[in-house]
């Protein structure tokens, strides 16, 4: 016979009885089964261990084509923020200069400086990528690269595909 070791109603090990007693955290099962580590065990019932999510973690290449396209059908609001952080007549012609400039231009460099510290975009939606878009969504941000919800839902909520996949 085997024994599954419980701690807090979660298998922990399997192995052969050895001379252990049944009790609340050893429960008699009649083969080894490794499979069972993992499992919680409650009423006689062994139920399988939730499977690990698989991380979503982009390239940062992907996260950035994720963008949605503006009106000309090429260029994406990456581009405009990215034109806007670097081009001071483009930032003028959004009405924006000055203090306005500044401050924003030093919240959205910010903002992408994190997510350059990582090899990866995290795209769950308390990472920084989910930030970012946030911080997109503000009133104060151009509406050339200001996000919807709607948007900013679409472009962390879609699954990956293979070929946006960080693989490192």
């Amino acid at each position: 016979m085997f024994i599954a070791q419980l701690t807090n109603g979660v298998v922990t090990s399997v192995t052969q009885t050895n001379g252990i007693q049944t009790d609340a955290n050893h429960i008699e099962v009649a083969s080894f089964d490794v499979s069972l580590i993992g499992c919680t065990y409650a009423n006689g019932v062994f139920t399988p261990a939730p499977a690990p999510a698989t991380p979503q973690h982009a390239t940062k290449r992907a996260f950035q084509e994720r963008f949605p396209k503006l009106a000309n059908g090429v260029s994406t609001k990456w581009d405009a923020m990215c034109m806007f952080l670097n081009d001071d007549g483009y930032a003028a012609s959004l009405g924006v200069t000055g203090a306005p400039l500044y401050s924003l231009r030093m919240l959205i460099t910010t903002g992408t400086q994190r997510l350059t510290a990582s090899p990866f975009v995290d795209m769950a939606p308390t990472a920084q990528a989910a930030g970012l878009l946030e911080l997109l969504m503000q009133p104060s941000i151009p509406a050339d690269f200001r996000f919807s919800q709607a948007e900013k839902d679409a472009l962390i909520n879609t699954p990956l595909q293979d070929a946006e996949r960080y693989t490192g």
